[in-house]
């Protein structure tokens, strides 16, 4: 847990180019981010000398480049990642207490297998096995969305002061995340506080942030899920996991658990984070709120309901944008609006910095930017956007349906989580009153 550092200006000889660094963007306050973002828009791709990396923040430069198969989301071979070896048979994995070296090694290689680092034939595969997937069963686990909500909220609201991210967030998201992958509905809080300490060690090594603990959770993490699998094949239910099982396009058991874990920390982790910042927005201008909510009570229908916070929902993922930027390598020269990337060079994509741009383009121009371009933006965002759709959307009908005067408590300093690309605020305490 850390604060966001305070940050000296770089500006050198009235040049705003030379003042952008990825060091400022990545742990610039939240507030200090917008105008970071908006002078690296003006410039287009820049090019950090301290960092030896390109950084782009704006929508034509940011399509360019995800859109060109020259650029790759994996680290290009010879440039120190280890190529991915054989898959192992359970048990052969390396446990927790090897040295250093072996256990990053080991998690490397897990990493390898993600679907957010594969490009071509083998993305598209592994795509094509968890996407339809994916969508019929959260469009099931919608149905009892509202429920989990509102049970979560009948514990929370009779003591007048709660944390959304502890009591709210969390355990609905967790929780439906554990409930699609593994089909369990219940489970204890130290079983809550397992997955959630192994999420947050996998999107940590994922984003670079490597230490003993993370690793040594991230590996109890991966025999677990080897574990889960041989009993999902014993004993197959209607969850994710028995499904992959059965579907015989996985590579191996070495790259289907590796899926499936990305799947629990990245939806996790980043569907949380855009569940408690999106709160954190809206609460911080009650008169939006009383606004939402009086537009809300307008119709009976709840059908009319959500339909009225489907564009509110939208612009709220673009707002907080859980994952804030992702990596691409050139595998060869490449000219982008007339800058030349050179083979082997990294670019930061700050994906929170184009949609921003979007948001800002909205409020100048005066006119709604299309639902059609606002969704291909937050698609961008990662995989699994819709079940963050769903989530947020049935937590903010709940909210203001339910609490008409819902305000932020006062603490003394916000705190942040310490990785500065999925990581958001630690706890987000929130307090009721009734009018009298």
């Amino acid at each position: 847990m850390t604060l966001y550092p305070p940050l000296a200006p770089r500006i050198q000889d009235g040049d705003a180019e030379k003042g952008l660094s990825l060091l400022d963007l990545k742990y610039a306050q939240p507030s200090a981010r917008v105008p970071l973002y908006q002078r690296l828009r003006q410039h287009g791709l820049v090019y950090d000398e301290r960092s030896k990396c390109w950084l782009c923040a704006h929508v034509s430069g940011l399509t360019s480049i995800l859109g060109d198969g020259r650029f790759t989301s994996g680290r290009p071979s010879g440039s120190g990642t280890p190529a991915i070896g054989p898959g192992k048979a359970w048990g052969e994995h390396s446990a927790p207490g090897s040295a250093l070296r072996e256990m990053k090694a080991s998690i490397e290689q897990v990493l390898a297998r993600q679907l957010l680092v594969k490009d071509g034939a083998t993305h598209t595969r592994l795509q094509g096995i968890m996407n339809p997937i994916l969508r019929q069963m959260g469009h099931h686990l919608s149905a009892s969305m509202g429920q989990r909500v509102e049970a979560l909220l009948d514990a929370a609201a009779p003591t007048g002061q709660w944390d959304v991210m502890q009591e709210l967030a969390l355990p609905l998201v967790l929780g439906s995340m554990v409930h699609l992958l593994l089909g369990e509905k219940d489970f204890d809080s130290d079983s809550l506080h397992r997955f959630q300490a192994w999420s947050h060690a996998l999107a940590s090594v994922t984003n670079g942030f490597f230490s003993r603990d993370t690793m040594q959770r991230v590996l109890l993490m991966s025999e677990a899920f080897y574990v889960l699998l041989a009993h999902k094949r014993c004993a197959p239910g209607h969850d994710l996991l028995s499904i992959f099982a059965a579907d015989v396009r996985w590579q191996d058991d070495d790259e289907l658990v590796a899926n499936a874990m990305m799947l629990l920390a990245a939806g996790s982790v980043t569907t949380t984070k855009a569940v408690t910042h999106s709160l954190w927005f809206l609460l911080q201008y009650a008169q939006l709120w009383e606004y939402l909510r009086a537009a809300l009570l307008q119709y009976a229908d709840p059908r009319a309901q959500a339909h009225l916070l489907k564009p509110v929902v939208e612009r709220l993922l673009c707002r907080v944008t859980p994952t804030r930027y992702i990596v691409r390598w050139a595998t060869q020269d490449i000219a982008i609006e007339g800058k030349l990337i050179r083979s082997g060079q990294q670019v930061y994509v700050f994906l929170e910095g184009a949609n921003d741009g979007l948001l800002q383009q909205e409020i100048l121009s005066d006119t709604a930017t299309s639902d059609a371009a606002v969704q291909e933006s937050c698609h961008l965002l990662r995989p699994g956007v819709p079940l963050a759709r769903t989530i947020l959307q049935h937590t903010l009908l709940a909210l203001l349906l339910r609490f008409p005067h819902l305000r932020l408590a006062p603490v003394p300093q916000q705190q942040w989580g310490k990785n500065a690309n999925l990581g958001g605020l630690v706890a987000l305490p929130v307090v009721y009153r009734k009018r009298a």
